[in-house]
């Protein structure tokens, strides 16, 4: 019997043993050995990167003791008594081959890879598993002993190699792979145990970005910006949706086995619960506990893999959606790069790259579902039909019904998405404002002012995401009353069809299985057209961003370039020799040389009509002259368009007319409104240019920083500013700007109003030191266009152009000429003082504990509660709902609960009692249970989230939102507007649309749970017993 092929073993609970042979040892051995060269050659030229070392020789010594225990299976084989078959004498034969095969991989992967072999102990692993079949049957059949005990032990080597190949070779590399999860094994990635020691650190402390390790080239934002933007610039009219998906097509498919294995398991379940049924309602005898202990193994075989499928896909699918987030959001930073602030402020990237993007990557994580289901849903309608015969074609009754109304519903989510988003942008972006402006606010006594205003918009924001609230409630029950309604459709017809035989209760529960197996693909169908139109949506406003206009330099730089007059860029010295001690105008210098050449020439401005990125124009017909080294003052009224024109010149509008030309493709560029890191001074000055010590005193000297770098900074220039540079004053955010544009060393510098927010002294001491006679800007022969309200700086100019309305009303004109009409100008004061500057202000400044290590960390408040849990977190969001709304829900839920469980309770006593239609009791308590339960259930979810999440939303918004509005200033000194206004953008999506959901249907499956322990306990006592045990593997 065991010389056929079978594969069932007449009589006994076990395959023939030709089967075994043949198809659990054979077929993949021989698959490995064909296999085995193209991975050596593949990895043959590569360097060696491991020593060889004791690793290595255990190896080796592990394959020699089991290629010896299949020389010895051979002659076992040959002249014992065991019954032999075909491929007995074969099966150890190509064995032999097989350790040599092992042995030349396992060799050549120590040496040439970092990483342990892939394929090798993914197929060590799948043989072991196999092997265990084969052993068993080696130890069950009589005169086969001594075959077991050898083959066991060859079993017992090849273990102990995959132990071996397992263990990471990060210590055995000079050059370590720094991402823990590409050097760990197979089974240490399969069961995450390579995150082990990040979680051990998690439960002792709380992790900083620091102490997190590096990932994975793939997940490198410079590498997914360019693959992402060449196949999004390729094409003529892009669809961003296409291009991301098919740039990323590979790691999409990755996950497309995983997924397939996964439904395999699942539509495992079905047979298994069929058989359970049939081997505990048979009598016992010597076969049925065989089959009966071959049952647990199955269970566990099918339920351990569900759960390895399972997560497998997950983690392929998390990584995707981390790919997705990785280039979409430095797609959208790099095109806010080329934007005009204008566009900037009206198209609120922030919001694309937090809310917009957090859709996509939500929907993302069930990427591999949507198309799965169209797969499950077939194969379970058949495997339906099996049982129950046509009644399973009832079962699309509810799927067809649902899929219509979907498709009536489906179409408005996206425009609701749409119009709820942008109220999300617009709350966001006056948030941002408000947070960066909070020092100003609180001084003014604005807060209050701040808070209405921003609430007001949350409660828009709240009213507008009703529709889309309403559209998700009608597609969540489409899905749950099908879900419901399904058992019953097919159920009740398929008694009708069989007559007065009925159903045994194996049929019952393996049809109500599977049903739930066609209903789950079906719901998460529905689900995820939702999820669909959020994707839509989300890439259709970052696509649109995309699309925008960028802004383009209309400069142009002379065709031949004199450096006559420029600093040397190594040196930072004058090339040529110029009497630096007089107060002789540098323009007389220029004009000694060559005046009749355009090159000496800095900026030129040829009747130019400059507007803004919305056509807007501001300037008309401006000429402008400004030499190479010289220094340039702009006067004129508020609005006359100095500081457009300064735009201008550093490419920053639109030229409608008229040419503009520079000698410099970098200039360096101070605003009124400074932009500072929340970082060290040291750290915004010096920008990504590397640290020079003399160039760094002399830029702190020439700004006037040296006296609070030394007195009042508490760490000198490794102060932390705080962001936005809360913690400076408005004069010294205006110097610390001044000293980074000084540090880049540039030829031209175009500096707005710098003085504006200094006072008398520190204004004259800067200009001075800057643009004095002997200052560090005219030393160095650099050219500067400052615009100004300071009259008396004005004597120090070469030129001096004054604006009227957008136009040029004196052109490079001396201060004499100009000086009778500077006071209808600038007023009659000489100077006008914005802020009375304090040497810094009286706010607690973070040291950083080690400032040579780069940017230091903000040290935030230790949180003891993310390390356990916090159950204050859980007790606030209830507070936010309400104890009344809260209360009801539990209520339904509850009820919800019992009626669900209820129709499998009748239906068990149904069909041991016949299960026929005649019990019209049965019938009756059947069909009345369904209709409950459904209508519990739709009340539930709507009352919810159409109820009690609007209420939640606003009551947790207003309460952060109070927080922030009355936290002392030092709290924005210490901690990064970023991370404040992530609680606004990121944390508040997070509670609108994720959980909600989440927590209805934690509470549902927590009475459900309760529900289905007293149905188990009920039918068997003992199982009680383990309940404990499961719960204790369920928290841990």
């Amino acid at each position: 019997m065991d010389d056929q092929f079978g594969p069932h073993l007449s009589g006994v609970f076990d395959f023939t043993l030709l089967f075994e042979q043949s198809i659990l040892s054979l077929l993949p051995t021989a698959l490995f050995i064909l296999l085995t060269p193209f991975r050596v050659f593949a990895i043959w030229k590569n360097e060696s990167c491991v020593r060889i070392g004791p690793l290595l020789w255990a190896k080796l010594i592990a394959v020699a003791i089991f290629a010896c225990l299949q020389v010895a299976l051979i002659p076992l084989w040959s002249t014992g008594s065991a019954p032999r078959t075909k491929t007995s004498i074969a099966e150890p034969a190509v064995a032999l081959v097989e350790s040599i095969a092992i042995l030349a991989l396992s060799y050549f992967e120590h040496l040439k890879s970092p990483r342990p072999s892939l394929m090798l102990n993914t197929y060590l692993i799948l043989s072991l598993i196999l092997d265990i079949a084969l052993g068993r049957t080696f130890w069950i059949r009589n005169n086969m002993q001594e075959i077991a005990a050898v083959f066991t032990a060859s079993m017992a080597a090849k273990f102990i190699l995959l132990i071996l190949e397992e263990i990471p070779k990060r210590h055995f590399t000079d050059a370590r792979d720094p991402v823990r999860e590409t050097s760990a094994g197979v089974i240490s990635r399969s069961l995450f145990w390579w995150l082990n020691p990040l979680l051990l650190s998690g439960s002792r402390e709380i992790l900083e970005i620091d102490q997190l390790e590096p990932v994975g080239d793939k997940f490198d934002s410079d590498y997914l910006l360019q693959r992402l933007e060449r196949a999004w610039k390729k094409k003529e009219n892009p669809s961003l949706l296409v291009c991301t998906l098919a740039e990323f097509k590979w790691p999409a498919l990755a996950g497309v086995i995983p997924r397939l294995l996964q439904s395999a398991f699942n539509f495992a379940q079905p047979f298994l619960i069929q058989s359970v049924i049939l081997a505990v309602g048979s009598p016992e005898t010597e076969l049925s506990v065989k089959v009966a202990s071959g049952l647990i193994g199955a269970t566990a075989l099918v339920y351990v893999g569900m759960a390895l499928s399972d997560v497998w896909c997950k983690h392929l699918s998390y990584q995707l959606v981390t790919m997705y987030r990785g280039a979409l959001s430095s797609l959208i930073f790099k095109k806010t790069l080329n934007l005009n602030s204008i566009e900037i402020k009206d198209n609120a990237p922030v919001t694309l790259m937090s809310t917009d993007i957090d859709v996509i990557t939500a929907a993302g994580e069930s990427f591999h579902d949507i198309w799965a289901n169209f797969v499950d849903l077939p194969i379970g309608i058949y495997l339906l039909y099996r049982q129950v015969g046509n009644a399973s074609l009832l079962v699309l009754i509810p799927t067809v019904v649902s899929i219509i109304c979907s498709g009536i519903i489906s179409p408005a989510m996206e425009p609701a998405t749409v119009t709820w988003n942008a109220a999300v942008q617009a709350r966001i972006g006056e948030t941002s404002t408000v947070l960066s402006q909070m020092k100003g606010i609180k001084m003014l006594g604005l807060a209050d002012f701040a808070y209405k205003l921003i609430d007001g918009l949350r409660i828009n924001e709240v009213k507008v995401s009703a529709k889309y609230r309403w559209l998700l409630v009608y597609l969540i029950n489409l899905s749950t009353i099908s879900a419901q309604f399904s058992p019953m459709i097919v159920i009740l017809p398929a008694l009708y069809w069989k007559g007065g035989n009925g159903m045994t209760v194996a049929e019952a529960f393996t049809s109500i299985s599977i049903i739930g197996l066609v209903t789950q693909p079906l719901s998460l169908l529905l689900v995820s057209l939702a999820q669909v139109a959020g994707i839509t949506a989300g890439f259709g406003r970052i696509q649109a961003f995309l699309e925008l206009r960028e802004q383009k330099d209309g400069r142009s730089r002379p065709s031949v370039q004199s450096d006559a007059l420029l600093p040397d860029s190594k040196s930072g010295l004058i090339v040529n020799n110029h009497d630096l001690g007089t107060k002789k105008s540098v323009l007389d210098d220029i004009e000694l040389a060559n005046i009749g050449s355009e090159d000496h020439y800095a900026i030129s401005i040829d009747d130019a009509t400059f507007a803004t990125a919305d056509d807007v124009t501001l300037l008309h017909g401006i000429d402008l002259k400004v030499a190479k080294g010289s220094l340039t003052m702009l006067v004129g009224k508020i609005g006359c368009g100095k500081s457009s024109l300064l735009k201008a010149i550093i490419g920053e509008m639109v030229i409608q007319s008229g040419a503009v030309s520079v000698s410099s493709d970098t200039i360096a560029y101070c605003d009124q409104n400074v932009w500072l890191r929340n970082a060290t001074v040291r750290d915004n000055i010096i920008g990504q240019s590397p640290y020079n010590e003399q160039l760094m005193t002399s830029v702190l000297r020439a700004c006037a920083l040296d006296e609070d770098v030394l007195s009042n900074f508490p760490s000198g220039d490794l102060t932390l500013v705080g962001s936005g540079g809360i913690a400076l004053s408005g004069g010294q955010k205006q110097r610390v700007s001044l000293a980074r544009a000084l540090y880049a060393q540039k030829s031209i510098y175009v500096l707005d109003d710098i003085f504006s927010g200094l006072d008398n002294k520190t204004s004259n001491a800067v200009f001075e030191r800057l643009l004095g006679a002997a200052g560090w800007l005219r030393k160095k022969h650099i050219t500067v266009v400052l615009a100004t309200h300071n009259a008396h700086f004005l004597q120090a100019a070469d030129h001096i152009t004054m604006l009227e309305e957008g136009r040029i009303a004196q052109n490079q004109v001396t201060y004499k000429l100009i000086e009778s009409s500077l006071v209808d100008v600038l007023g009659k004061g000489k100077s006008k003082k914005s802020e009375t500057e304090s040497s810094i202000q009286t706010v607690d400044v973070q040291t950083p504990a080690e400032p040579q290590s780069g940017l230091p960390m903000i040290q935030g408040t230790k949180d003891s509660g993310r390390q356990t849990g916090d159950i204050e977190c859980y007790k606030i969001y209830i507070q936010s709902i309400g104890l009344m709304i809260i209360s009801v829900c539990f209520s339904i839920s509850a009820i919800t609960s019992a009626l669900e469980a209820m129709p499998n309770v009748i239906l068990k006593f149904w069909t041991e009692n016949g299960g026929d239609l005649a019990s019209t009791g049965y019938l009756g308590g059947y069909i009345g249970f369904v209709f409950s339960a459904a209508l519990f259930g739709l009340l539930d979810m709507s009352f919810f989230i159409i109820v009690g999440v609007p209420i939640s939303s606003v009551n947790l918004h207003r309460k952060l939102l109070k927080t922030a509005c009355r936290a002392p200033l030092y709290f924005f000194t210490n901690t990064d507007s970023g991370s404040i206004l992530n609680r606004f953008s990121q944390d508040m999506t997070l509670i609108d649309q994720n959980l909600p959901l989440a927590f209805i249907l934690t509470l549902e499956l927590f009475f459900r749970i309760i529900v289905q322990i007293g149905v188990l306990s009920s039918g068997a006592s003992y199982a009680a017993a383990f309940i404990p045990f499961a719960i204790l593997c369920l928290y841990t």
